[in-house]
């Protein structure tokens, strides 16, 4: 009689993954790095790995989305990708125009600081006290 003993780890957010290029990281740093998306492939692609169902609700994960544990499903997760993509598309769009405005104004030699454009030299005097 074979016995088979599956450990399924479920993930707080003190809990680091051990694998993959965030091996260091600890699930609430990759939150905290707004990586959402490597969250739901690692609920989805790691047959042994769940998380605690506040962690499920940050990662958009919704009760009917949930998959058996120990398993995975890598087809529901892309599915799951597309909706919330297009879902967040908007927040995306806004992001990305508030990084390329801090990236231009950094190519002309201005500093974004507080929403405010600031040269080289008044950086520097507002950083000695005046």
């Amino acid at each position: 009689m074979d016995t088979y003993v599956i450990k399924l780890r479920n993930l707080t957010y003190k809990s680091q993954l051990l694998f993959g290029k965030f091996k260091d990281c600890t699930v609430q740093d990759l939150l905290n790095m707004q990586l959402t998306g490597y969250l739901r492939w690692v609920y989805y692609n790691c047959d042994k790995i769940t998380y605690i169902p506040e962690i499920l609700e940050k990662i958009y994960v919704q009760e009917e989305d949930m998959i058996t544990k120990p398993g995975k499903d890598p087809q529901k997760g892309k599915e799951l990708s597309e909706k919330i993509r297009h879902r967040t598309g908007v927040e995306r769009i806004v992001q990305r125009g508030r990084f390329r405005n801090i990236q231009k104004a950094k190519n002309k030699g201005f500093y974004v600081r507080d929403g405010i454009k600031y040269s080289r030299q008044a950086m520097q005097r507002k950083n000695h006290g005046y």
